[in-house]
C-alpha cells in the first residue's frame, strides 16, 4: 500500500501471531504497529489482499489450543490501523469453507462482465465494486480446486 509493505500475522514452530509489521521502502525500516477494533485471532497460511488503503485477510490456520482453519474475513484500514470483521457476499459455488495455503487477489470492477479500461486516477474516489478472488487451498481433510469471489 503506497510505499509500504505489510506483514500481518505469521507462524513459527510454536505459535501463530496477530502482530502487524510495516516496512517503509523509502526509509528501509520496520515498525510494529498497534491495531484496534475487531482484531483477528493469531494465524498463519492466510492471504492478505490490498486495495486502496485497506488490506483484506481471509482464512488461515492456528494450532493452539487445537488445530483450527479459519473461514473469516477481516479488513485492516492502513490509515487508522483499525480492524473490522467483514460480512461478505460470496458468489456460487457458495462461501468458501475454512481455508489455508490458498491464493487470493483483489480485483476492481464487476466480475464476469467487461470492465471499461481506465487509469487508477479515474478510479480514485469512485464507487467502484471491489472483490477478492480466492483460489484453491486446503483444510485439515484435503485440498481444494475451486474459485470463489468475495464481494462487499
Amino acid at each position: 500500500v503506497g510505499n509500504k509493505v505489510y506483514l500481518l500475522g505469521g507462524f513459527n514452530v510454536l505459535d501463530a501471531f496477530e502482530k502487524v509489521w510495516v516496512f517503509d521502502t523509502e526509509t528501509k525500516s520496520w515498525t510494529q504497529r498497534k491495531t484496534t477494533g475487531d482484531v483477528p485471532p493469531p494465524r498463519s497460511a492466510h492471504t492478505a489482499s490490498a486495495s486502496d488503503t485497506t488490506i483484506t485477510v481471509f482464512g488461515g490456520f492456528a494450532k493452539d489450543p487445537k488445530p483450527h482453519v479459519y473461514d473469516d474475513v477481516h479488513v485492516l484500514d492502513t490509515e487508522t490501523f483499525t480492524w473490522h470483521k467483514a460480512d461478505v457476499a460470496a458468489l456460487p459455488p457458495g462461501p468458501p469453507a475454512g481455508c489455508l495455503d490458498h491464493d487470493a487477489c483483489a480485483v476492481v470492477g464487476a466480475i464476469g462482465t467487461e470492465v471499461e479500461e481506465s487509469t487508477r486516477d479515474d478510479q480514485e474516489g469512485a464507487d467502484t465494486k471491489r472483490s477478492i478472488l480466492v483460489f484453491g487451498g486446503m483444510d485439515l481433510s484435503g485440498m481444494y480446486n475451486s474459485l470463489h469471489t468475495l464481494g462487499s
